[in-house]
């Protein structure tokens, strides 16, 4: 599933032109706590195994770490805004943004530093649309974590890589 939500990131950010993608750790917070008690299934390797895979089929878009969100809305760095995609680890079961200024959690500071809420909800952005990503485009390459492209750098801090 992990590679699949990278694809889905990667997608949307070639679907729309972007040269780079903000990437927080999805599922790799609070939700990955039980994930973690095992070597195997911790949420740093699964993302080693995963995001490299999936980031070879979209060499074009350069994929960055998600630095605090507040610094995006300074003058100095929003010229980054336009052809970059930032990606909030926000849960599907609350509204987008929880409770922005009373909540410090990522997805609050998303929600208190932008219209995400109102942007995000379909009942207040009549824009929105649902666009499937083909199950088919899913691991293609995709070599269980062996062989080729299994390690691309993305723990050797090159930029290229999400660390």
């Amino acid at each position: 599933r992990m590679s699949l939500t990278w694809r889905f990131i990667l997608s949307c950010a070639r679907d729309r032109n972007l040269k780079r993608v903000y990437m927080s750790k999805v599922g790799g917070g609070v939700f990955a706590k039980l994930l973690n008690k095992d070597p195997s299934t911790h949420y740093d390797r699964l993302l080693k195994d995963s995001l490299p895979r999936e980031h070879a089929d979209f060499p074009e878009i350069e994929i960055h770490k998600l630095p605090n969100i507040s610094v995006f809305v300074t003058e100095e760095m929003s010229h980054l805004l336009n052809d970059s995609l930032l990606v909030n680890a926000w849960d599907p079961w609350s509204m987008v943004g929880n409770g922005n200024a009373g909540d410090n959690s990522l997805d609050g500071y998303f929600g208190r530093d932008s219209a995400m809420a109102v942007l995000c909800w379909p009942a207040t952005n009549p824009l929105l649309s649902y666009r499937a990503i083909d199950e088919g485009e899913f691991g293609k390459g995709y070599d269980k974590g062996k062989g080729k492209g299994h390690d691309k750098g993305y723990d050797k801090g090159n930029g290229k890589g999400f660390k």
